[in-house]
C-alpha cells in the first residue's frame, strides 16, 4: 500500500540498465477504484518512460482475466482497453484463458504467447496477427445493430464454430436490459 517503497526498491534501481520494453500484469488491487485505473496506469507508463529517458518505450500489458463473478472487473478491463490510445502500448486479452476461481490464471503459456505476438509485431516489425478482435464502431438500423471490430485476422469465429452467438444483451432507451440475437457476418 506504499507505492513509493515498491518503486524505489524494485524499479528505480534498474534504470541504468538498457531495456527494450515493458510487459505488465497487474490490476486486481484496483478493483475497488476502477475509475482511477486508467490515469494511474497512464502515469505509470509515463513515469517509466521518463525514468529510462525513452518516450517511445513499448509498454505491453495483460487485460485482467475472468476472475470472481460479481466484482465489476469490466470497468477495469474497459480502462485497460482505453489505454491502447497511449502510443506504443499493446494489450493481451486473457478473458478466455483465465479461471473464475483463480485470480492468477494457470495458463501462463497462453498469456506469454499473446504478449510475445504483440512484441514481435509492434516492436520487431513482424507481419502477424497480434491482437484479438477489438470493438471499433456500432451502427443502428431500426432494431438491428451492427458491430464492427479491428484485428479480426482471417475473420471472426465463435468458440463452437457456429455463426450464432450466445450471451448478447441490449439496453433499451428506458434502461431495461433484454436478450438479443447475435450472429457473425
Amino acid at each position: 500500500h506504499k507505492p513509493s517503497i515498491c518503486y524505489n526498491g524494485m524499479i528505480h534501481g534498474l534504470a541504468p540498465l538498457a531495456i527494450k520494453g515493458v510487459i505488465w500484469y497487474q490490476g486486481e488491487n484496483n478493483q475497488t477504484h476502477p475509475e482511477e485505473y486508467r490515469s494511474l496506469h497512464e502515469t505509470l507508463i509515463d513515469s517509466w518512460r521518463a525514468l529510462w529517458n525513452a518516450p517511445e518505450l513499448p509498454f505491453y500489458y495483460v487485460q485482467l482475466a475472468n476472475y470472481a463473478p460479481g466484482i465489476r472487473w469490466e470497468l477495469i478491463r474497459e480502462a485497460q482497453t482505453q489505454l491502447l490510445a497511449v502510443p506504443n502500448t499493446g494489450m493481451a486479452v486473457t478473458i478466455d484463458i483465465g479461471a473464475a476461481n483463480d485470480i492468477h490464471p494457470r495458463n501462463k503459456q497462453g498469456t506469454a504467447t499473446r504478449l510475445a505476438a504483440i512484441a514481435l509485431a509492434q516492436t520487431y516489425g513482424e507481419d502477424r496477427v497480434y491482437s484479438g478482435p477489438l470493438f471499433r464502431a456500432a451502427h443502428r438500423d431500426g432494431k438491428e445493430i451492427t458491430l464492427q471490430f479491428d484485428h479480426v485476422g482471417s475473420g471472426l469465429a465463435s468458440m463452437d464454430g457456429t455463426i450464432t452467438l450466445k450471451g448478447f444483451e441490449t439496453l433499451s432507451e428506458t434502461g431495461r436490459w433484454g436478450k438479443a440475437t447475435a450472429s457473425i457476418e
